[in-house]
């Protein structure tokens, strides 16, 4: 028996050392496997749903296990390594990395982008209407370049994007360039109107139409190429462009509306492809032609008019500043409405005898002017007696006229703007044949200091005068009414005396007449009319007579250093509640004393005015 204990406690101590040292053993064992595992690294690769959709900017990384893993927008982040994806177009865009994205790197891993059609939701200015969507009121701040989207889904379905709104993109001058998908079939009115930080522009050959004022101010734009897919130029649409210096129109094209390229002052080349079947521009005139008709309606200052042109249509050259001279070959016979206005650096024409129709204002604004010239044998206008001027021989009415124009003495009226904005007239004599002055006949003519109207003159226009700032003085003839806003704007007149012929005074008749410091209305005026004085600061005092039963609404608005006289004993009935806008102070005529500070009397003299 105690053999037996003593075998026992020997295994016992045999038993124990073992253990411990298994113990110890397996401890170290599982201290080696958990340091080999945070020392090792993983692979962490990288692919796309569909590759037509979007790309990702890595393949694959390396990094250590327990990496960390977050989503920034378009990008995933692994540790220190961004990766990001990005649609093939703007229409395309990362919807998620799939739905095995770790928190942490345990292991090999792929990572999928997940591309799809952006939702409608996610522009914000993309509307949505008949199947198919448009772009409209893009955000104010809009800066830079910008990519217009091709496709865009709403309730899962994916629809185009066929067009560009009405002022999708209006006044956003921060806009530098954009790109057009070929999606895009129209561009509505207005859809870049004033995008003056707008230096290029590429159309696809999807657009078919381009609407009105389409581009119109876009100062910035230098270059522009209208695919010929595009079959209607609309009103206004490059209007205003001065930095474009050439256009070529595709041969598809077959309606450009009034005015489309007016005031692109910097163009010097215009082209019309061959083969179009509306227009061209024959012997390379550099202009558009409408081929039926034979009616020139787009030139430039490099125009050479074929002698095949009959017409030359309205507002043809406007705003041609660059145009010096210009040939009008004997096979025109009408000139349009502001065929040449404003056309700065035009120094002479020539009329040949086969023009019959001269149109109004087709020459105004031509303020370089020195000579004008109607060929003889012309039998609707002549330039009579050297007179730089054009007439027309039927009713003797001066139309055109210019700086140097001498008016015959067998003129009877001078013509609706016939020397309008023509600055450089200093003075001028109208003869006693002179019967009327047609409105805005000298309308802008700042440097014109004086004018003696003859007594012959019965009518003188609606702003005949107006803003002629040189005139210091006027005499107005025996006429029976003065025109709205006739002097208008003619700061430099002090004084005018109104003869008592005259029985209305018109609208702004006398309008911002800034120097006028006394005038005196005679007791034939029954009427004056709206703003007929307004603004005339330097006005001091007035008397109005009895006779006068009408005047309109601020008809001495702004005199805020004016005392009126009213020969009337009370507000007349046909006086407008706001006739005294700037309540200047009034006072009403009285034979009898009245001491209650607002009537008045005239002196022994009969006509000073006294306050009883």
């Amino acid at each position: 028996m105690k053999k037996k204990i003593i075998m026992f406690v020997l295994a016992i101590c045999m038993i124990i050392p073992c253990a411990f040292l298994f113990s110890a053993c397996g401890n170290q064992s599982s201290e080696t496997s958990s340091a080999e595992t945070s020392s090792a690294t993983y692979t962490v690769a990288f692919a796309v749903n569909n590759a037509e959709y979007g790309s990702v900017d890595r393949s694959s990384i390396t990094v250590p296990y327990g990496t960390s893993v977050s989503r920034d927008g378009d990008s995933i982040i692994i540790g220190d390594e961004t990766i990001t994806g990005t649609g093939t177009e703007a229409c395309y865009g990362l919807q998620s990395w799939g739905d095995n994205v770790p928190n942490t790197i345990t292991e090999n891993i792929t990572l999928t982008a997940q591309f799809d059609v952006r939702d409608i939701s996610y522009w914000g200015f993309i509307s949505y209407s008949d199947s198919a969507a448009s772009v409209a009121n893009v955000p104010a701040g809009l800066s830079g370049h910008f990519e217009i989207p091709r496709l865009v889904k709403r309730n899962g379905v994916v629809y185009p994007v066929t067009s560009i709104s009405l002022s999708a993109f209006s006044d956003r001058t921060g806009l530098t360039s954009i790109t057009i998908p070929n999606s895009v079939t129209s561009i509505g009115t207005e859809a870049f109107y004033g995008c003056t930080g707008l230096a290029s522009i590429t159309i696809p050959n999807s657009v078919t139409s381009i609407g009105n004022s389409a581009f119109y101010g876009c100062t910035g734009l230098t270059s522009i190429t209208i695919p010929n897919s595009v079959i209607g130029i609309g009103n206004y649409a490059f209007c205003d462009c001065t930095e474009l210096t050439s256009i070529t129109i595709p041969n598809s094209v077959t309606s450009i509306e009034d005015y489309a390229f007016g005031g692109c002052t910097g163009l010097t080349s215009i082209v019309v492809e061959e083969g179009n079947t509306v227009y061209d521009s024959r012997n390379n005139c550099n202009a558009i032609i409408e081929t039926s008709t034979n009616e020139l309606i787009y030139g430039c200052e490099n125009t050479v008019i074929p002698n095949s042109v009959t017409n030359i249509g309205n507002s043809a050259f406007e705003g041609c500043t660059g145009l010096t001279s210009i040939t009008i070959p004997n096979s025109v016979i009408g000139i349009g409405i502001y065929a040449f206005r404003d056309c700065t650096g035009l120094t002479s024409i020539t009329i040949p005898n086969s023009v019959t129709s001269i149109e109004d204002h087709a020459f105004v604004g031509c303020t370089g002017l020195t000579s004008i010239v109607v060929e003889e044998g012309n039998t609707v206008y002549d330039s009579r007696n050297n007179c730089n001027a054009i007439i027309e021989t039927s009713t003797n009415e001066l139309i055109y006229g210019c700086k140097n124009t001498v008016i015959p003495n067998s003129v009877t009226s001078i013509g609706t703007g016939a020397f309008v904005g023509c600055t450089g007239l200093a003075s001028i004599t109208i003869p006693n044949s002179v019967t009327s002055i047609g409105n805005s006949a000298f309308e802008g003519c700042t440097g014109l200091t004086s004018i003696t109207i003859p007594n012959s003159v019965i009518g003188i226009g609606n702003y005949a005068f107006g803003g002629c700032m040189g005139l210091t003085s006027i005499t107005i003839p025996s006429v029976t009414s003065i025109g709205d806003g006739a002097f208008s704007g003619c700061t430099g007149l002090t004084s005018i005396t109104i003869p008592n012929s005259v029985t209305s005074i018109g609208n702004r008749a006398f309008n911002g007449c800034t120097g006028l410091t006394s005038i005196t209305i005679p007791n034939s005026v029954t009427s004056i009319g709206i703003d007929a004085f307004n603004g005339c600061t330097g006005l001091t005092s007035i008397t109005i007579p009895n006779s006068v039963i009408s005047i309109g609404y601020y008809a001495f608005g702004g005199c805020t250093g004016l005392t009126i006289y009213a020969e009337a004993g009370n507000k007349p009935d046909g006086w407008a509640g706001s006739w005294n806008f700037s309540n200047c102070p009034v006072y009403w005529y009285s034979e009898t004393s009245n001491t209650d500070g607002h009537h008045w009397h005239y002196d022994t003299d009969g006509v000073t005015p006294v306050i009883w």
